[in-house]
């Protein structure tokens, strides 16, 4: 048996994971039990975590680190920061420093955890590239990452087969869909590398006024590259702080406290415009270099759902893999594949479930969590039929079942739930529950085998990572989860990729005729998902949730 600790730190959303002979067995971010969403902190929780279930320090074979601190990636800072001469030096500087750090680490790598494993230095895009390909059911298949920056690179075209992943070009830093997108997330007055998210949900009420400004911002260039103009960007004046150019360009920052108006949504159309058309460039200069119809995506800008819905339509590509845990965590996993696969040969294995590998609550913690909160709960050895009842008759429910998911969305165990047919209950959940924008929409989960009757679609999407249109005839018939240009970010629900969710969603199909629910994260804004009985209990009781269900425990307000 070989076991690989991977460990994802000194970066934002960091994360430990554990593979044993290939199969991912635990997955966990540190800021499920930090609480600081998007933490920077070291993974200590998080190793700790996957150390005691893999039976202890010694248990652990190699550790794998998704990031490059070679002499020559010290040479490459430097020489970047010397061509940019500005406010990059800064940045640069700052990351030699970072790059000095993570040598000491890498030094002394496991005096903390008393670990004697040999280490192992994985590139950031090659670990996100490994995360999804070595995840995939593809023997053979295109492989793209795309991130903001990692290794001093944006993007990353490759190659996938069997145990091997070939890098066939990269693009350097800042030039990349990504950054693009960070600054004009800032100027939207999100915060950038956060809440690209944010400015994805705001695109849809946009219109195409912008198209000249955005074409001086950006362009694409010959062999699937971007090219952005850098005198708009950050690179004139400090760390995050905005350039005076872009103002010029596209009007005043909107401040983080003022109202959305229609210029805003504009600007947030002209990024994703902009965003979708780049990727299909890329994709389809991939395609060309590789001739293979199967695609795996990964990187920060996987997340991009909206983007990822055009790829099978506008390029020749004919089947897509994109992992639950695409973002930064999950740099964890992939650097422990490529340990894996890349670095010991061995083969492949299949992942049949990939959504639920984190934090489950032990023999007897719902229990404790519920009397140390001094509250009284009924039990049921059907809560899927109690949660579809309640929800049924217009009730918001928290959903707390077993394993947590991996990666960024809530897929059916860490959820809050409600009825979709309810117009209103958009507006409700953003206003009394999630304590956020009233623009951002709700995902609609639905039965696997129903898709068609709804969706535009009839493919299963298990990971909520593919916005598609809901057919014109049924959004009256689920509006809260139809945002406005008439999609919904899907996720699929198969008998064996969740049965509890698959039964509920059934229970519910009997109540109401309609086989959907709306399905958002278990968390508030700015707070990450919640882990554990207590932190479901805390948000349960501080929010405009009715009831909440808790293994076979039923809470009601």
């Amino acid at each position: 048996m070989i076991t690989i600790l991977g460990v994802n730190c000194y970066g934002h959303d960091t994360s430990a994971a554990l593979l044993v002979d290939g199969r991912i067995t635990q997955f966990h971010e540190e800021e499920r039990f930090s609480r600081k969403k998007h933490t920077n902190l070291y993974p200590f929780h998080a190793v700790i975590f996957c150390l005691n279930m893999a039976g202890g320090a010694k248990a652990i074979d190699h550790i794998a680190y998704p990031f490059d601190v070679s002499d020559e990636m010290a040479q490459r800072i430097t020489e970047k920061a010397q061509e940019l001469d500005t406010m990059l030096t800064v940045w640069y500087g700052w990351a030699n420093e970072l790059q000095e750090k993570i040598r000491r680490e890498l030094r002394y790598p496991h005096a903390r955890f008393s670990l004697a494993a040999p280490a192992h230095q994985i590139g950031h895009h090659e670990a996100h590239m490994a995360s999804t390909f070595y995840s995939s059911p593809f023997e053979r298949a295109a492989v793209l990452s795309l991130d903001g920056v990692g290794d001093l690179t944006t993007t990353m075209f490759g190659i996938g087969e069997g145990t091997k992943l070939r890098v066939l070009k990269t693009l350097e830093h800042p030039h990349g869909i990504g950054y693009l997108y960070q600054n004009i997330t800032q100027h939207l007055g999100f915060i950038p590398s956060y809440d690209e998210g944010k400015t994805m949900g705001l695109a849809p009420y946009g219109r195409p006024r912008l198209a000249k400004e955005f074409s001086q911002l950006a362009q694409l260039a010959p062999e699937g590259e971007v090219r952005l103009n850098l005198d708009y960007m950050w690179h004139h004046t400090t760390v995050y702080e905005m350039n005076p150019k872009m103002a010029e360009l596209l009007g005043p920052p909107r401040g983080r406290n003022q109202p959305f108006a229609e210029h805003h949504e504009d600007i947030a159309y002209g990024a994703q415009e902009f965003a979708e058309r780049a990727l299909i460039h890329h994709l389809n200069y991939l395609y060309e270099q590789t001739k293979c119809e199967n695609l795996c995506l990964s990187g920060g800008v996987a997340l991009n759902s909206c983007a990822n819905a055009k790829v099978l339509a506008n390029t020749p590509f004919r089947n897509i893999f994109i992992p639950p845990f695409v973002n930064d965590g999950g740099l964890s996993i992939g650097a422990a594949q490529w340990v894996y696969h890349n670095v010991l040969g061995h083969p492949r294995v299949e992942h049949r479930n990939l959504a639920y590998l984190g934090f489950e609550p032990g023999t007897g913690e719902i229990e404790r969590a519920i009397l140390e909160a001094g509250l009284i709960a009924e039990q049921s050895t059907e809560p899927w039929r109690v949660a579809a009842e309640m929800i049924a008759a217009g009730k918001i429910v928290g959903w707390y079942q077993r394993r947590s998911e991996a990666g960024p969305r809530a897929l059916g165990n860490r959820s809050i739930l409600a009825d979709p047919r309810r117009a209103e209950m958009k507006d409700t959940l953003n206003a009394r529950v999630k304590f956020r924008e009233g623009f951002r929409p709700f995902a609609p989960a639905i039965l696997e085998e129903r898709v068609s009757e709804y969706f535009e679609h009839d493919r299963p999407e298990p990971y909520m990572l593919q916005v598609k249109p809901i057919r014109p005839e049924t959004r009256s018939v689920i509006p809260a989860v139809t945002h406005v240009d008439g999609t919904g970010r899907l996720q699929t629900v198969g008998e064996h990729d969740n049965p509890l969710f698959y039964h509920l969603l059934t229970e519910l199909d009997k109540l109401t005729g309609v086989p959907v629910v709306l399905n958002t994260s278990f968390n508030v804004m700015g707070e990450p998902i919640v882990n554990k009985p207590a932190e479901a209990i805390a948000c349960y009781l501080k929010t405009g949730m009715d009831a909440l269900v808790l293994g076979n425990y039923i809470l009601r307000k």
